[in-house]
């Protein structure tokens, strides 16, 4: 890879270690949003929800943190699913970074940060019913 690249990919790294931040450290956001006509706290919609939401190009860095720290506090048998979808779905960075990052906090940094195939094949290994098919 040249020095051009390399320095491009060190960049985006830097970045997206935003999301690596332990739980206090930013600012986090008690988001609500309107949950079959009443207004609820995003952290009470259903883990498929709120990868969903996490997936949204359009939102902020602290959105999306806001939204690793809902989504961490949720069942890991809901997010190891989740996650495993998402990961074998996305291509957004940002979104990969995100769900990497949750994963290492529910599971004490058993695969590096971005490392996209090394999850898959945790959560394929440990949660063998999730993870049937590519």
């Amino acid at each position: 890879m040249g020095d051009r690249a390399e320095e491009r990919v060190q960049y985006i790294m830097r970045e997206l270690a935003f999301y690596e931040q332990p739980p206090g450290i930013v600012l986090a956001l008690d988001l609500s949003a309107n949950l079959n006509g009443k207004w609820v706290r995003l952290s009470e919609f259903p883990t498929s929800s709120l990868f969903r939401a996490l997936q949204d190009e359009t939102i902020t860095n602290n959105t999306r943190f806001s939204l690793i720290n809902d989504i961490s506090k949720k069942p890991a048998v809901e997010v190891d699913a989740e996650a495993l979808k998402t990961l074998r779905m996305s291509r957004y960075l940002p979104t990969i970074a995100a769900t990497t990052t949750i994963l290492r906090r529910l599971h004490h940094n058993a695969v590096p940060f971005m490392d996209k195939a090394g999850w898959v094949a945790y959560l394929v290994e440990h949660n063998g019913s999730h993870g049937e098919s590519k």
